[in-house]
C-alpha cells in the first residue's frame, strides 16, 4: 500500500514542468499555492507561474467584509513578495462591493510595471462598483479599457509601446469605452500610438466625448499630419470641453515642422468654416506651455480667442530655455492684438507655474 502511495507521489513530483505550470494557470493563484504541499517541486513552480488571478469572495456584513478583505490583501501582498519571475497577467476580481482599495491597487500597479507586466484586470460584479485610478509605469504592448463605463479620469504619460509587438490599435473603440470620461491627460507619443491604425484619422469620433471638460496633450509637436488630425479629432469630439491645455516638446532643439503638414490651426480653421462647427463654445481656459514664440504658437492662440465666446483666461508659459527676452516681448505684444470673442478674456503670461497659480 505505501509503495503504491509513493510511485502516485513520485508521479506527480515528476511531472514536466510545463504540465505543472498548465495545471497551476487554471486555478486561482491561492489555490495554486495550495497545491504546493503535494510536492517540494511544486512549491518551487508556483513562485515562477506568469499568470496570477486573485478571487475575493463576498459579505453582506460590512464589519466581516473589511476582515475579508484585509485578509484578502494581506494574501496578494504575500504571493507578490514571495513570487520571483515576470508576472504577464494580473487579475483582481471581487464577488461583491469593496471597500476603497485605492491606495493599495496604486501600490499593486506600481509594483508590476516592472514584472513584465502585459495585462491588468480589475473586476467588480456591477457599474455601482467603486472607480479607481489606471497609474501604471513601463512599457505597453497595447491599451484598452473594457467595462469601465464609470470612468471618468484618464491620464496616460511618458508612452512607450513596444514596438516589437504587432497590434492594430483603434482610436474610436479606445474613446467608445469610455463613455464617462471627463479628463484625458495624454503623451503626444499615445496620440501617435491611437492613430497609426488609421491612414485617414477621422475628424470626429462617431459618439462625441460629451463629458469630456478637460483634455490636455504634452510633448506636442508639429511634424506628423496623423497626430496633428488626432489632437483635432479630439477637440472636435468634444462639445463641452471646459479647459484646454498643450504642453509644446521642450526636448526638441527646433519646432518638427513640415512644409507638407497643415498645422493645428488650419485643421481646426478648415472644420469650422466648413459647417462642422467649432467645438470651443464651452471652453474657458486655455493653457500653452513651453512656447518658444513661433509662428504656429500665435495662430494657435490667435484662433482660440477669435471662436471661444465664453474664454475667461489664457495661460501663456515660455519655455525659458528657448525664448529669450526680447523675443517673448515681441510675442506678447502680438498676441495682445488679437480680436477676442469673449469680453472676459484675459492673457496671463507667467514665467513659471507657481507664478501662474498665484
Amino acid at each position: 500500500m505505501n509503495g503504491m502511495c509513493e510511485a502516485s507521489a513520485d508521479r506527480i513530483t515528476n511531472l514536466p514542468v510545463e504540465v505543472i505550470q498548465r495545471i497551476q494557470l487554471l486555478l486561482p493563484t491561492r489555490r495554486a499555492a495550495q497545491m504546493a504541499t503535494l510536492s517540494t517541486k511544486w512549491r518551487r513552480h508556483w513562485r515562477s507561474i506568469p499568470q496570477l488571478k486573485f478571487f475575493a469572495a463576498n459579505s453582506a456584513d460590512q464589519d466581516e467584509m473589511m476582515m475579508m478583505m484585509n485578509k484578502f490583501m494581506f494574501t496578494v501582498y504575500k504571493v507578490l513578495l514571495l513570487h520571483d519571475g515576470p508576472i504577464t497577467n494580473f487579475k483582481l476580481a471581487f464577488g461583491g462591493l469593496s471597500p476603497c482599495l485605492h491606495n493599495e491597487i496604486d501600490q499593486i500597479i506600481i509594483y508590476l510595471s516592472d514584472r513584465g507586466l502585459r495585462e491588468f484586470t480589475l473586476s467588480f460584479p456591477s457599474p455601482d462598483s467603486v472607480i479607481y485610478n489606471f497609474n501604471f509605469y513601463g512599457e505597453f504592448q497595447r491599451i484598452c479599457f473594457k467595462g469601465t463605463p464609470r470612468l471618468k479620469e484618464v491620464t496616460i504619460f511618458d508612452y512607450k509601446h513596444n514596438e516589437n509587438v504587432e497590434t492594430t490599435p483603434d482610436m474610436v473603440a479606445f474613446f467608445a469605452s469610455l463613455p464617462t470620461l471627463q479628463r484625458f491627460s495624454a503623451d503626444f507619443k499615445f496620440l501617435e500610438y491611437l492613430a497609426a491604425g488609421y491612414n485617414n484619422v477621422p475628424t470626429k469620433l462617431p459618439a462625441p466625448l460629451h463629458k469630456l471638460k478637460f483634455l490636455q496633450i504634452c510633448n506636442f509637436d508639429f511634424g506628423s499630419l496623423r497626430n496633428v488630425r488626432a489632437i483635432v479629432c479630439l477637440i472636435m469630439s468634444s462639445p463641452n470641453l471646459f479647459e484646454l491645455k498643450i504642453q509644446m516638446d521642450t526636448e526638441l532643439n527646433q519646432p518638427a515642422t513640415n512644409d507638407a503638414v497643415p498645422s493645428l490651426v488650419t485643421l481646426l480653421e478648415a472644420e469650422h468654416c466648413g459647417g462642422s462647427g467649432c467645438c470651443l463654445q464651452r471652453l474657458k481656459v486655455l493653457e500653452v506651455a513651453y512656447v518658444r514664440g513661433t509662428q504656429v504658437e500665435l495662430e494657435l492662440v490667435r484662433f482660440i480667442l477669435a471662436t471661444a465666446p465664453l474664454l475667461e483666461r489664457v495661460h501663456i508659459l515660455p519655455c525659458r530655455r528657448k525664448l529669450k527676452l526680447r523675443k517673448a516681448f515681441k510675442f506678447i505684444k502680438t498676441m495682445m492684438q488679437y480680436k477676442r470673442a469673449s469680453k472676459e478674456a484675459e492673457v496671463i503670461y507667467a514665467e513659471t507655474y507657481s507664478a501662474l497659480r498665484r
